[in-house]
């Protein structure tokens, strides 16, 4: 296999795992936390939708809205039509910002 493509393979499971531990810290309430391991699967895999999606909840959370609707529109624009219901999500969030 050649290396570029074990490369990425293991940037797919390492975002997977990241999004995973940030998940498991969302659900403690440890906001700051989650937002390390979103923010790290994002550097990873840029076009993580749901990875910023989740960041941008952290942030809100703690009380950085700008930064949030930030990472919210980029997932917008990375999702296109891929998953309607979190594009839905997405927007309705937005509009609550705008």
């Amino acid at each position: 296999m050649p290396a570029s493509i074990r490369q990425h393979l293991a940037n797919r499971i390492s975002a997977w795992n990241l999004l995973r531990r940030g998940n498991q810290q969302f659900k403690n309430g440890r906001f700051d936390r989650a937002a390390e391991f979103y923010a790290v699967a994002v550097e990873l895999r840029p076009n993580a939708s749901a990875a910023r999606y989740n960041l941008g909840l952290c942030l809100y959370k703690l009380g950085k809205r700008k930064e949030a609707r930030a990472q919210w529109t980029i997932a917008v624009a990375e999702l296109g039509t891929r998953n309607p219901y979190l594009t839905e999500q997405l927007h309705i969030l937005l509009r609550q910002f705008s």
